[in-house]
């Protein structure tokens, strides 16, 4: 998932949980963190990621069901 400033984030779940939406760099160090309270739903997120230095980032999508994660390449 190359990205040379945007990252359009489409999510939703059938649960009502708490979802918490995080981007890492390569070191582990959260550079991008949004949480949502009790969502229960679709969303649908434009994440600029302009201002991120050229690199491979992880993208973390957490609820009480766990985790998914997705590699994003900045250039």
């Amino acid at each position: 998932n190359p990205s040379n400033g945007i990252v359009n984030l489409i999510f939703q779940s059938s649960i009502t949980s708490d979802v918490s939406v995080e981007i890492t760099d390569v070191w582990g160090r959260i550079v991008y963190n949004k949480k949502y309270d009790s969502f229960n739903g679709r969303e649908e997120n434009i994440i600029d990621v302009s201002a991120f230095k050229k690199g491979v980032y992880l993208l973390s999508l957490r609820n009480k069901k766990g985790v998914v994660s997705k590699k994003i390449v900045v250039y």
